[in-house]
Protein backbone atom coordinates (compact mmCIF):
# COMPACT_ATOMS: atom_id res chain seq x y z
CA UNK A 1 0.00 0.00 0.00
CA UNK A 2 1.55 3.27 -1.11
CA UNK A 3 0.44 6.82 -0.55
CA UNK A 4 -1.30 8.51 -3.45
CA UNK A 5 -1.65 12.24 -3.82
CA UNK A 6 -0.41 15.14 -1.78
CA UNK A 7 0.66 14.69 1.83
CA UNK A 8 -0.28 17.71 3.97
CA UNK A 9 2.47 18.64 6.43
CA UNK A 10 1.88 20.71 9.54
CA UNK A 11 5.23 22.31 10.35
CA UNK A 12 4.01 24.29 13.35
CA UNK A 13 6.21 24.18 16.41
CA UNK A 14 3.35 23.17 18.72
CA UNK A 15 3.43 19.45 17.90
CA UNK A 16 3.54 17.68 21.25
CA UNK A 17 5.12 14.29 22.02
CA UNK A 18 1.65 13.06 23.00
CA UNK A 19 0.46 13.90 19.46
CA UNK A 20 3.20 11.70 18.04
CA UNK A 21 2.32 8.88 20.43
CA UNK A 22 -1.34 9.06 19.40
CA UNK A 23 -0.52 9.00 15.69
CA UNK A 24 2.07 6.23 15.84
CA UNK A 25 -0.08 3.95 18.01
CA UNK A 26 1.62 0.84 19.41
CA UNK A 27 3.75 -2.00 18.16
CA UNK A 28 7.09 -0.42 19.01
CA UNK A 29 10.08 -2.48 20.06
CA UNK A 30 12.86 -1.30 22.33
CA UNK A 31 15.22 1.13 20.64
CA UNK A 32 12.81 2.88 18.28
CA UNK A 33 12.04 -0.12 16.06
CA UNK A 34 8.73 -0.89 14.36
CA UNK A 35 7.79 -3.67 11.97
CA UNK A 36 4.44 -4.76 10.62
CA UNK A 37 2.83 -7.66 12.45
CA UNK A 38 0.49 -8.68 9.62
CA UNK A 39 3.14 -9.35 6.95
CA UNK A 40 6.84 -9.81 6.24
CA UNK A 41 8.32 -6.44 5.31
CA UNK A 42 10.13 -6.19 2.00
CA UNK A 43 12.27 -3.28 3.16
CA UNK A 44 14.35 -2.74 6.29
CA UNK A 45 15.36 0.87 6.90
CA UNK A 46 17.58 2.60 9.45
CA UNK A 47 16.78 6.29 9.83
CA UNK A 48 19.58 8.37 11.31
CA UNK A 49 18.34 11.82 12.22
CA UNK A 50 20.95 14.39 13.24
CA UNK A 51 19.50 16.95 15.61
CA UNK A 52 20.96 19.99 17.32
CA UNK A 53 18.62 21.69 19.78
CA UNK A 54 15.76 21.45 17.28
CA UNK A 55 13.23 19.53 19.33
CA UNK A 56 10.23 21.18 17.67
CA UNK A 57 11.48 20.29 14.19
CA UNK A 58 12.22 16.72 15.26
CA UNK A 59 8.67 16.35 16.61
CA UNK A 60 7.19 17.73 13.36
CA UNK A 61 9.32 15.36 11.28
CA UNK A 62 8.43 12.27 13.30
CA UNK A 63 4.74 13.25 13.41
CA UNK A 64 4.55 12.96 9.62
CA UNK A 65 7.30 10.46 8.76
CA UNK A 66 6.27 7.58 11.02
CA UNK A 67 2.72 7.23 9.66
CA UNK A 68 4.06 7.25 6.08
CA UNK A 69 6.49 4.42 6.83
CA UNK A 70 3.85 2.42 8.68
CA UNK A 71 1.34 2.70 5.82
CA UNK A 72 4.00 1.35 3.47
CA UNK A 73 4.71 -1.59 5.82
CA UNK A 74 8.39 -0.69 6.15
CA UNK A 75 10.39 -2.32 8.94
CA UNK A 76 12.34 0.61 10.37
CA UNK A 77 14.40 1.79 13.30
CA UNK A 78 14.97 5.42 14.16
CA UNK A 79 18.23 6.73 15.59
CA UNK A 80 18.27 10.34 16.78
CA UNK A 81 21.81 11.66 17.12
CA UNK A 82 22.28 14.82 19.14
CA UNK A 83 24.98 16.95 17.55
CA UNK A 84 27.22 18.92 19.86
CA UNK A 85 29.88 21.49 19.18
CA UNK A 86 33.29 19.84 19.65
CA UNK A 87 35.48 21.18 22.41
CA UNK A 88 38.70 22.77 21.29
CA UNK A 89 41.79 21.04 22.55
CA UNK A 90 44.28 23.39 24.14
CA UNK A 91 47.85 22.38 24.79
CA UNK A 92 49.10 23.32 28.23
Amino acid sequence: MYIDGVQTVNSSSNVDWSDITAVTRGGWKTGGEWKPSECQSRYHVALIIASRDQDSQLRALLRHLIPVLRRQFVHFRIFVVDQVTPLRHTDT
